[in-house]
């Protein structure tokens, strides 16, 4: 699948920022 293929650019951006919101999500959870 191309999609997993580490050579594209919005592959790799997409889990950075997944990996940020659910750091982001996580830090709330804790929080509450």
């Amino acid at each position: 699948v191309s999609e997993f293929t580490p050579s594209t650019s919005p592959a790799m951006r997409l889990p950075a920022e997944f990996h940020v919101k659910c750091r982001g999500s996580l830090e709330l959870g804790y929080l509450k």
